[in-house]
């Protein structure tokens, strides 16, 4: 009997390992990928060519599409320079104007960021209170 429940969860934690590569192999960008600030992006090279990019700001103000609700534009901003972004998909609980959100995602080419992923970080209230 117990050997079955450990040839069980072996399995299942066999699964989970499989399942968590895949992952990562279909979506290395979002693990391996060098993070941009909103500023940074002013003349980078990659931003222009299409490469797959990871950027960091504020969320300045989002709005859903009136035809399409998963369809959201929003701004990140950092240091008085502004990101357009555009995603479409569900959105973290944690997408609150003001709170640090990261994207990753490519340019169009009108300029407009398209993002597949949307990464939100904790707000200050969770970090230790400053002495």
């Amino acid at each position: 009997m117990k050997k079955k429940k450990f040839i069980i969860a072996g399995g299942i934690l066999l699964g989970a390992f499989v399942f968590l590569g895949v992952y990562i192999a279909q979506n290395p960008d979002v693990f391996f990928q060098k993070e941009y600030t909103v500023s940074q992006l002013n003349g980078l090279v990659a931003a222009q060519d299409g490469t797959s990019l990871r950027v960091m700001g504020k969320l300045a103000s989002f709005a859903r599409d009136a035809g399409n609700s998963l369809l959201v534009r929003f701004v990140l901003t950092e240091n008085e320079q502004n990101l357009s972004v555009v995603y479409k998909g569900a959105l973290p609980d944690l997408f609150v104007v003001g709170n640090d959100v990261g994207v990753v995602g490519k340019f169009d080419s009108t300029g407009i960021f398209q993002a597949k992923t949307i990464i939100t970080k904790c707000p200050s209230k969770y970090e230790p209170a400053k002495q």
